[in-house]
This record gives C-alpha cells, structure tokens and sequence, in this order.
C-alpha cells in the first residue's frame, strides 16, 4: 500500500490488482478521473500499465509504471 497527498487531495495504491483511488480538491484535475469536480470519497483511477510508483504535492499527483509515467 502507498499514499500520496497533496495540497486538498489524497491518492492510495492498494496493492495487487486493486485500482488506484483518489479523493479530495480537483480543482486542476489531480485527481486524474478527467474532471475538476471534487470527490469527498475514493474514487477509482484507472491506469494503463503495471504501476508502481505513485507521488504528489501541491495541485498534482504522478503514477509511475514500468514504461512511463502519468501525472
């Protein structure tokens, strides 16, 4: 499991097959659902590729996979 914040949002990897959630301010989108509409709870983020990496700060939050990176 792995948890990034940033400025007014939160982002969790559950591990194994489980997806990517985010929750919080959306202002500029860092919640990587495709909107700017805030989330008070875990909203599921799909993301191509095996991940492995997640981080954030301030309005933006990255997912690292094997081949690239998403933020």
């Amino acid at each position: 499991m792995s948890i990034a914040a940033g400025e007014d949002h939160t982002c969790a990897m559950l591990g194994g097959l489980s997806p990517i959630v985010c929750w919080g301010g959306n202002d500029h989108g860092q919640l990587g659902d495709g909107t700017n509409i805030a989330h008070p709870q875990p909203r599921s983020i799909v993301i191509m590729g095996d991940w492995f990496r997640l981080s954030g700060g301030g309005s933006t939050t990255c997912v690292d996979t094997i081949t690239s990176a998403y933020c």
